[in-house]
């Protein structure tokens, strides 16, 4: 599994050097389907963090509070990242005690990952931006017509925050049929 962080400051630098707009919703929705495709494929989730049920849609929580200031704003440069000094790995980060903030080296990161699983990061990533960049609102109504989601809209409108399972994910996109780019 990856770090959900450095998948989104790699599609943030993507979507930026493309000229492509994005902002925090379509990042969700892109991240969500990049971690069901990786599942599918691989069997193992892209990242650890969950995803839930929104009332937009599928979020990663943690990557919704670092962009949540942008609002429906763009989100135009990668974000760096606390992590304990025993983590450290880069002589170009700054030191605080024993936390540091750790810059994104996207030379780094596609060199860390598996070049298969970089493909289709890109592939699906591009995909996803050359679609929907325009409007985002259109893949909240695709994923609000996923039975995943659509089972359980009224549990979602009381904000009961419920997460996507492997499982559900697997069962509904195991076909490969289903997804918002074909």
């Amino acid at each position: 599994m990856y770090d959900v962080i450095d998948i989104v400051n790699h599609i943030i630098l993507r979507a930026n050097n493309n000229e492509t707009p994005i902002t925090n919703l379509l990042l969700q929705k892109i991240l969500y389907y990049l971690n069901a495709e990786h599942l599918v494929r691989k069997g193992e989730r892209l990242f650890s963090d969950k995803i839930e049920k929104w009332g937009y849609g599928p979020v990663i929580p943690v990557v919704y509070t670092e962009f949540k200031s942008k609002g429906a704003g763009l989100i135009d440069k990668p974000i760096d990242v606390l992590v304990d000094e025993k983590n450290h790995r880069d002589t170009d980060d700054k030191l605080f005690g024993s936390i540091y903030v750790r810059r994104f080296n996207d030379e780094v990161f596609t060199n860390e990952v598996d070049q298969k699983d970089l493909a289709s990061i890109n592939e699906i990533t591009k995909k996803l931006l050359d679609a929907y960049s325009r409007n985002p609102f259109d893949l909240v109504e695709i994923t609000h017509k996923e039975p995943m989601w659509a089972n359980y809209e009224d549990k979602i409108k009381d904000h009961l925050n419920l997460a996507y399972s492997d499982e559900e994910l697997n069962e509904y996109f195991g076909d490969g049929n289903k997804w918002p780019w074909d």
